[in-house]
């Protein structure tokens, strides 16, 4: 992805501690970022349509150099139907 950190330029990583666990970050260009937060836990299964969880911890250092992956997300237009002709 064009927003990801390339491996050789993370340095220093910083490194970050939330409540969840810590986090290693990337700094390029004098900016450093941390991507991929987990902010809460997934919302699928026994947790759908149910209040927001805490993200599960994690032991040891976690990557947030790269955004995580995306929801699925519906088409902005509808495909149109063939015309019969």
């Amino acid at each position: 992805m064009a927003n990801d950190v390339a491996p050789t330029d993370i340095w220093p990583s910083p490194i970050a501690e939330i409540a969840s666990g810590e986090l290693r970050g990337a700094c390029a260009a004098g900016v450093c970022a941390f991507k991929g937060v987990p902010y809460g836990a997934s919302s699928g299964g026994r947790n759908r349509f149910m209040a927001p969880q805490p993200p599960q911890a994690w032991v040891g250092v976690r990557d947030a150099v790269a955004y995580a992956g995306h929801a699925l997300q519906s088409p902005s237009r509808p495909k149109r139907r063939p015309s019969r002709s």
